[in-house]
């Protein structure tokens, strides 16, 4: 469990938690949706997974077994775009990057599906998994992903690990002048990092996991060092991503030789999509998906 967890049904976070996330850039967070919307998110999970369960247009994902479908190609489901505008994830996502939910933006999604045949562990795969999505930078945080959990999610479900302090470590290193090439660098790992790693290894008890039950989940970055686990459970580790950002915030941020999560609406979902997706949700949460 991360350090600092968010309890069930939450009315707000205390200062302590939103200085943790944007610390660490992870929480996890305990039971926020009722048994109805977890019932209808995943009977709309099984019918997405059923037209994509082979892709023939599709390269399977580096991480074994962990295949995943964008928005584009489910938001036509109503419990995932229902799930964009849930007051209580608003309430997680607008806190953290201490704004109102009226400044927040959507933009993109995941379907994950962890298979149930693939039983590996770290020694067995061709790399030990650690890695980052984007390049940290150091301005104000301006965009979170939220994971929600249809099935409780344990280390045997293949909970996700990661690295606490390697955003930190990250930051030290930007700080000291290491450019994204110095950190990209063949077979180099910023400094600091590897040293981290090393101290978890593959020993278990030595991690950090993001732990969550049902109808909960974790916050994080994708600045975060983390690594998918092995699977141990016998049952699918099901979970949808959702991504929001400040709005007109994030493209704004002046260079530094790092990069910023990109929008997956802008890259890949058409206005007439959007429109459609919002048009799905209440007339005061429109707002979410943009639009011009």
């Amino acid at each position: 469990m991360i350090a600092t967890h968010i309890d069930a049904h939450p009315k707000a976070l205390t200062e302590e938690q939103v200085e943790f996330f944007n610390h660490e850039y992870v929480s996890t967070f305990g039971r926020i949706l009722t048994d109805e919307e977890l019932s209808a998110l995943r009977f709309a999970y099984e019918r997405v997974w059923a037209d994509h369960l082979v892709p023939p247009d599709r390269e399977e994902s580096a991480i074994p077994g962990h295949p995943s479908v964008t928005m584009e190609e489910f938001y036509h489901e109503t419990p995932f775009t229902e799930l964009v505008a849930n007051d209580n994830i608003l309430m997680l996502a607008s806190q953290v990057l201490r704004v109102k939910p009226t400044d927040l933006v959507y933009v993109g999604g995941y379907l994950h599906w962890q298979r149930l045949q693939l039983d590996w562990n770290y020694s067995d795969w061709f790399w030990d998994g650690w890695h980052v999505d984007w390049q940290p930078n150091l301005h104000p945080l301006t965009h979170v992903n939220v994971w929600v959990y249809l099935d409780d999610c344990t280390r045997e479900e293949g909970a996700t690990q990661v690295l606490l302090g390697s955003c930190e470590k990250m930051r030290e290193n930007l700080r000291a002048g290491l450019t994204e090439q110095d950190q990209w660098a063949e077979n180099s790992v910023h400094t600091g990092i590897r040293e981290m790693m090393d101290t978890v290894g593959d020993d278990p008890e030595k991690g950090t996991w993001g732990e969550a039950p049902a109808g909960g989940g974790t916050l994080w970055t994708s600045y975060l060092w983390h690594r998918i686990a092995p699977n141990h459970s016998g049952v699918r580790r099901r979970l949808v991503t959702l991504e929001y950002d400040i709005r007109g915030v994030g493209d704004d941020l002046p260079p530094n030789g790092t990069r910023v999560p990109v929008s997956l609406i802008d890259e890949r979902m058409t206005q007439e999509q959007r429109r459609e997706m919002a048009g799905m949700l209440p007339e005061d949460k429109r707002y979410l998906i943009p639009v011009e």
